[in-house]
Order: structure tokens, then C-alpha cells, then sequence
């Protein structure tokens, strides 16, 4: 594993610890709300529960953190609502 995926991996490995550093994430990805999404969502188990596919889970969190970046505000961005979501 590559120093980058490495660095990646080990900031999900805290996602569920008052550790989680989700700027770091957003640095390393420039998406934190898609790979906090489907990691929650699979981690809870709602993907199964509620019959999403990974794609179909995949495109709606790009088009929720499209919808956050296209806004053109420095505030209220993708990363935002991630801190909004926790």
C-alpha cells in the first residue's frame, strides 16, 4: 500500500473516535462526504437494510457533495455538511 492509501486508511480506521480528523480527509480525498457516507452506510448496515446498490448509493452522495461544491461558498461546501452530519 502506497504512503497515500495508507494515510487514507488510517484516518477511516477512525471514523467512529473523537480521533476522526475529517479535515485531514478532506486533504487526502477532497471528499469527505462521499467516503464518510459509504463507509457509515455500510458499516450501519443500510446499504443491505434498504436494498441500495453501491452504485446507486455511489451516485447519489457524488450528486449531494456536487451539490454542496457548485454552491461556490467558502463556507457551505461538501465539508461542511459532513461536520453538519456527525
Amino acid at each position: 500500500m502506497d504512503s497515500h492509501a495508507q494515510q487514507l486508511a488510517d484516518v477511516m480506521d477512525k471514523i467512529d473516535s473523537w480521533d476522526f480528523n475529517i479535515f485531514q480527509l478532506e486533504q487526502l480525498c477532497g471528499r469527505p462526504l462521499l467516503y464518510v457516507g459509504m463507509a457509515l452506510c455500510h458499516r450501519w448496515g443500510l446499504s443491505e437494510k434498504f436494498n441500495i446498490s453501491d452504485d446507486a448509493l455511489l451516485n447519489f452522495l457524488i450528486g449531494v457533495e456536487f451539490g454542496y461544491n457548485g454552491m461556490q461558498r467558502s463556507f457551505h461546501n461538501s465539508l461542511h455538511g459532513m461536520l453538519c452530519w456527525s
